[in-house]
């Protein structure tokens, strides 16, 4: 699917709700980009939707803690297999450290279908 001749936030909020975290490719690099834009960050070339091997590390996090929830989310800057970066909540233990392999699970709420990740031990098992 090119990225230069559809809806770019359509086509990312349809890959939301099947699940699917898509990012763009410029055709003329191989270089990635995230968030999606309409035009390529790298050249003035096409670019096409790709979606995301859904592994990365973690290159920082916080904890953040929001008035009335209840609950601290923690949130981690996170370097996926392809090269971008992407904000992200992720769960599961709560002393996650930069450098930390992680995988991109899903987690509904109501009608969306928001992506989050969860840390992953030596043998390929969820933390």
């Amino acid at each position: 699917m090119r990225g230069d001749d559809q809806d770019v936030d359509g086509i990312f909020a349809v890959g939301l709700r099947e699940e699917r975290l898509l990012l763009q490719m410029d055709i003329a690099t191989g270089r990635v980009q995230f968030f999606p834009r309409p035009l390529s960050l790298h050249s003035e070339g096409s670019m096409i939707w790709i979606e995301a091997s859904g592994r990365g590390k973690v290159v920082a996090v916080t904890l953040s803690r929001i008035s009335n929830s209840g609950c601290p989310l923690l949130l981690a800057w996170i370097r996926l297999e392809e090269g971008v970066r992407i904000l992200a909540r992720v769960e599961g233990e709560q002393n996650v450290a930069p450098g930390e392999t992680v995988s991109l699970t899903w987690q509904s709420e109501g009608d969306e279908h928001v992506p989050v990740f969860k840390t992953i031990k030596a043998n390929g098992d969820f933390q």
